[in-house]
């Protein structure tokens, strides 16, 4: 049974708890948070030990789950790995390119896995979209929430706009060619809407909206290929397809709109379905370093536009 500890258990991180303390083939020895009052609420409601510093499980855990702020990913991951630990590290990956370098390379050192937190790759609705994507054309996302006190530490662009950007790249196999982009800060100090727009040397155009200042959570992306639209629902976890068809006889044309059946299922439990599968198993991890770091890059180059 693996042993798996969870270091930070604020807004997100209770949930990795929640869900890992509820399957059957790990060991939950633990969880970690500087504010103790906290570790001590969330140890205690999931039984499990409870500790305030990250290196007091080190000696116990052959997994670890990170979910602190995204200025200490980098130290706190790198302790776990240089002692030949799996991670689990919440998105975005680190604060800075060389930080997300570093990383990559000592998890490839240690041979340990390196996974990152784009839970939108294991959500049911875009797996099931994926065998009909297809040399995309042009691809809107639409990621908007309410307003939520956590991830302050970092913009909107890192904290919402980051995930289209990691499903773009997975889906669109061309290089980056032209970013352009706007954002303003509402809330905070830092960037709390924005939009970038994006065009491959495939002649593929995305068009991105990240908000976290909505009266309502919109988690949305249309994807337009010849022939074919797909409309996807992150949310309900439902896709529609819309597929032009041509008459036999006449050649006139209609559309045609289907349902995907989808399989519904928490995408968190997924990422930590895998995760494990991928540790117990010696298999790749569904999001990369190297994935993470790509990613991070052009969010980075989208926040230079702003």
């Amino acid at each position: 049974m693996l042993q798996v500890g969870v270091v930070g258990v604020g807004y997100f991180g209770r949930h990795h708890v929640r869900i890992l303390s509820s399957l059957d083939n790990i060991n939950l020895i633990g969880v970690v948070d500087c504010i103790p009052e906290r570790a001590k609420f969330i140890g205690e409601k999931y039984g499990t030990p409870y500790y305030t510093h990250h290196r007091q499980i080190m000696d116990k855990v052959e997994a670890a789950v990170i979910a602190v702020p995204t200025v200490d990913h980098y130290a706190v991951t790198k302790d776990f790995l240089n002692q030949g630990i799996d991670v689990l590290v919440e998105k975005p990956i680190t604060k800075t390119l060389e930080e997300a370098d570093g990383l990559v390379d000592l998890a490839r050192k240690k041979g340990v896995s390196l996974q990152v937190g784009f839970l939108e790759r294991l959500n049911p609705a875009f797996k099931a979209a994926m065998p009909i994507i297809r040399d995309p054309r042009f691809i809107e996302t639409y990621r908007i929430g309410t307003f939520v006190p956590r991830s302050l530490d970092i913009d909107v662009v890192l904290d919402l706009m980051i995930h289209d950007i990691d499903i773009v790249l997975s889906i669109v196999k061309s290089p980056l060619k032209v970013v352009h982009a706007a954002g303003v800060p509402v809330l905070t100090s830092e960037l709390d809407m924005a939009n970038a727009r994006l065009e491959f040397d495939s002649g593929c155009v995305v068009n991105l909206t990240a908000s976290r200042v909505n009266s309502e959570k919109i988690r949305k992306v249309r994807i337009f290929q010849s022939d074919t639209y797909i409309s996807l629902d992150y949310t309900t976890q439902q896709v529609s397809v819309s597929n032009l068809i041509r008459d036999s006889k006449t050649n006139f044309p209609t559309i045609q709109t289907r349902q995907l059946k989808v399989e519904k299922e928490e995408p968190l439990k997924r990422e930590l379905k895998s995760f494990i599968d991928a540790v117990e198993n010696g298999t790749e991890v569904v999001v990369s370093g190297e994935d993470a770091r790509l990613s991070m890059e052009v969010a980075l180059q989208v926040l230079e536009k702003i």
